[in-house]
C-alpha cells in the first residue's frame, strides 16, 4: 500500500494502480452516503473525475457512480450512461460483469454480483433508467446462494443495500396476510404474517412431504402486501470415477493419514497439502478440516502455524477446525499436518476437507472420504 494524500485517495502505481480508483470511489461513496460535503470529498470526486474514462472497468464505474450521485454530482450522468451501455440483458433480467477483483478482492460471480448491485443501487439513487434497475433487482433475487444470502459478507450488503433501495412499496406487508406452504398437494404450514411482523425469517422444512422424483411446491397468499421467498433444494452427486489431474483444479487440496487402522487413544495424523495452480495468489483462503467421528483434535499445530503467520487465525469447533490463510502464491503450496486422537472404538468415513476463497467461492475443491478403523 502507498500513502494516503489528501483528497481521500490512495497514491500507488504500476499494476496496482486501478486500486487507487476503487478505494478512492469506494470511500467518497461512503462519506457522500454519510452526508459529508468537505473539501475533501470534494477533491476525491474530482480526481474521479479526472481519472475514469472510457477503459475504466465496469466494477470501479460503478462504485464511481454511486459516489458521484450520492454527492449530487453532475458527473454522475456520464458514469451512469456508460454503465447502462455495459448491462447485459439475459432472460429478461439485467445484470452487470466485472473483471479483474473488486476492492475487497471478489473475483469471478461474487465480483459480477457486487458490480450488478452497485450499479443498480446508483441507477435507483439517481433515477436513471429504473426499469432496468428493477430487472437488475430481479436478476440479484436469482442469484442468492442457498442459505438465502450471496455468498460473501461483501456481496450480501451490497445486495441488499440495492434491495431497500428498489423496495419503495414492495417487500411489504400493509395489513394481515396468510400465507400457505404446501408440498404435493398437502399443507405443509400456516403462517399469519401481520405489518408487526412482515420482516420476521420463516424457515419451513418440506422434508416430510417430498419424496424422490418430481416434487411440486405451491405458495398460497390472501391478505394486502408482497413477500419476497425462496426454495431450497439439497442432493447428493455420486463420486465421478477418478480425479482431475491436480494442474487442472485451480485451487487443489490433498489430506494424506498415515494410518487407516487404530486403538483408541492412538494420535493420527494428518498431511494437508494446499495449492493455488493459477498465476498470481490467493487472497483469503479458507481451508476447512472435517473432524472425523469419534476423534478429537489436538490444536497445538494450528497455534505453531499462527505464531509462525502462516495463518491468520483458526477456529475449532467439534466437527471441523476452520484455517483462515491471507494468501497462498502460485507454485508455493501451502503444506502442514496435524494429529488427531481416537477416543473410542468406530468405523466411520472421514467428512469432507474442503478449500476456497472467501470473496470467489466457486473457486474450491474438496478431498474424497477415507475410512478409518479404531478398535
Amino acid at each position: 500500500m502507498g500513502r494516503v494524500h489528501r483528497g481521500c485517495r490512495l497514491h500507488e502505481t504500476g499494476a496496482r494502480y486501478g486500486r487507487a480508483l476503487q478505494s478512492t470511489a469506494y470511500v467518497a461513496w461512503a462519506v457522500a452516503e454519510s452526508g459529508g460535503a468537505d473539501v475533501e470529498l470534494r477533491r476525491a470526486l474530482d480526481y474521479l473525475a479526472g481519472k475514469l474514462g472510457p477503459d475504466a472497468d465496469t466494477y470501479t464505474l460503478a462504485l464511481a457512480a454511486a459516489a458521484m450521485t450520492a454527492a449530487g454530482r453532475p458527473e454522475a450522468k456520464p458514469f451512469l450512461e456508460d454503465l447502462d451501455a455495459r448491462k447485459v440483458t439475459d432472460e429478461k433480467l439485467v445484470h452487470w460483469t466485472g473483471k479483474g477483483e473488486g476492492a475487497t478482492f471478489s473475483r469471478g460471480d461474487v465480483l459480477d454480483i457486487e458490480t450488478t448491485a452497485l450499479a443498480a443501487h446508483a441507477f435507483l439513487k439517481s433515477r436513471h433508467d429504473t426499469a432496468a434497475a428493477h430487472k437488475a433487482l430481479e436478476w440479484l433475487i436469482a442469484h442468492k446462494d442457498p442459505c438465502g444470502t450471496w455468498h460473501s459478507t461483501q456481496a450480501t450488503v451490497l445486495a441488499m443495500r440495492a434491495l431497500l433501495a428498489g423496495a419503495g412499496k414492495g417487500g411489504t406487508v400493509e395489513r394481515p396476510m396468510k400465507v400457505t406452504i404446501a408440498a404435493n398437494g398437502k399443507v405443509a404450514q400456516e403462517l399469519d404474517i401481520t405489518p408487526e411482523t412482515g420482516d420476521v425469517y420463516h424457515l419451513v422444512s418440506l422434508r416430510p412431504h417430498v419424496a424422490e422424483g418430481k416434487n411440486t411446491v405451491a405458495l398460497e397468499t390472501g391478505g394486502g402486501g408482497s413477500l419476497a421467498y425462496q426454495i431450497v433444494a439439497t442432493h447428493y452427486m455420486p463420486w465421478p470415477k477418478g480425479e482431475a489431474p491436480e494442474a487442472a483444479r485451480e485451487l487443489s487440496i490433498d489430506v494424506a493419514y498415515d494410518s487407516t487402522s487404530l486403538k483408541v487413544n492412538d494420535l493420527l495424523k494428518a498431511r494437508v497439502t494446499v495449492r493455488y495452480n493459477r498465476p498470481g495468489s490467493a487472497p483469503m483462503t479458507l481451508v476447512d478440516l472435517g473432524i472425523p467421528p469419534g476423534f478429537e483434535v489436538l490444536p497445538e499445530a494450528f497455534q505453531k502455524m499462527k505464531d509462525a503467520g502462516s495463518i491468520e487465525r483458526f477456529t475449532l469447533t467439534g466437527r471441523q477446525v476452520i484455517l483462515y490463510v491471507r494468501e497462498i502464491p502460485g507454485g508455493k503450496p501451502l503444506s502442514f499436518t496435524y494429529q488427531l486422537r481416537a477416543k473410542f472404538p468406530v468405523k466411520a468415513k472421514t467428512p469432507p476437507t474442503t478449500v476456497y476463497q472467501y470473496y470467489e467461492p466457486t473457486l474450491r475443491d474438496e478431498t474424497r472420504p477415507v475410512v478409518l478403523t479404531v478398535l
